[in-house]
């Protein structure tokens, strides 16, 4: 497996210059920046054809599907096409499903316009749709040709999108020593983009298919979608929610004081759900996690628990034990 190359967007006219462009853009990101996009594709051999009618994680369902795929297939997309998702970590997710799955599969590449997609999303090669049971339960393995950074385009990210992100920063500053270290010294956001992006792709090309090292980078993805999904909260936050939930529940508070430093330096507030809160939507939260896709078997789920920086097990627990976290 080749593996996704990671290049600085002055790269794109370069390497890309020859094809034929069918785009999915956030329609947020052509809102904001239109006139920076209009530089970036200036010059390109074919006009790139737009599909701009996408606004995020609600639209990544079937019904948006079926409508992009047809826009596409009018505009005569043909095998050799690419497809280029501009935008968060819905859009590579949407336009990754689309180009997975249009004429058998083609090629594909990314401008992540967010900070969780750059340092996550945009990464890997998982795509995915949303349906009501939970989130990505429909989807492929596709990995991009080629991710392209540009952090200016963090210039007009509001704040909630910037904790997002950082909530994957906290997964990655746990499992990996030196960018653990990058975040303690308050590294810039540029470099700790390449250094998160670079950790998952190393694991990806070891892991693509998630048969074995690749689960490590769900940690706290378990009570994190069905957080996002019962809360209504940005994917980021939600996963810092379901790390510090599932280390002060399950994993008896190992990393207290490492997670506190992280979060201080990181600017995070947390928990950011209460106790309460998750006690009284209890029941929604384990259906949600009764239908997660990481489940080892129907009874029984795959828990990540860190045990020092840089050091995590897996642990197979029944959603009974879970259930019973609290008695509801």
């Amino acid at each position: 497996m080749r593996g996704e190359e990671i290049l600085d967007i002055k790269s794109l006219k370069e390497v890309l210059y020859n094809e034929e462009l069918f785009i999915v853009l956030d329609k947020k990101v052509k809102d904001l920046h239109g006139e920076k996009l209009k530089e970036i594709f200036e010059g390109l051999k074919y006009s790139p054809v737009i599909f701009d009618n996408f606004s995020g994680e609600k639209d990544k369902s079937l019904k948006k599907y079926k409508e992009c795929v047809s826009f596409f297939l009018d505009q005569k997309i043909h095998r050799k096409a690419k497809v280029l998702a501009v935008g968060g970590g819905a859009t590579s997710d949407f336009a990754g499903f689309v180009a997975s799955s249009i004429l058998r599969g083609v090629g594909w590449s990314i401008i992540p316009t967010t900070l969780l997609s750059m340092v996550d999303a945009s990464i890997g090669g998982k795509t995915g749709l949303n349906v009501k049971e939970g989130k990505n339960l429909i989807g492929a393995f596709h990995e991009a040709d080629y991710v392209f950074i540009d952090s200016s385009f963090l210039e007009t990210l509001p704040e909630e999108e910037f904790v997002s992100g950082k909530g994957e920063i906290l997964k990655y500053a746990l499992l990996n020593k030196d960018i653990y270290n990058q975040v303690l010294s308050k590294t810039s956001f540029n470099e700790l983009i390449y250094s998160c992006a670079r950790y998952k792709q190393q694991i990806v090309k070891e892991d693509f298919k998630e048969q074995g090292k690749r689960i490590l980078l769900n940690l706290g993805h378990t009570f994190g979608h069905a957080f996002e999904l019962c809360f209504d909260i940005s994917h980021g936050r939600a996963v810092a929610e379901g790390i510090i939930f599932k280390d002060r529940t399950l994993n008896s508070s190992k990393l207290k004081e490492s997670l506190d430093l992280l979060l201080e330096a990181l600017g995070i507030k947390a928990p950011f759900l209460s106790i309460n809160s998750i006690n009284e939507n209890w029941n929604r939260i384990i259906d949600y996690i009764a239908h997660d896709k990481k489940k080892s078997n129907k009874n029984n789920i795959n828990i990540l628990l860190p045990t020092e920086i840089g050091h995590v097990k897996v642990q197979e627990i029944s959603i009974e034990k879970i259930k019973n976290l609290f008695n509801t």
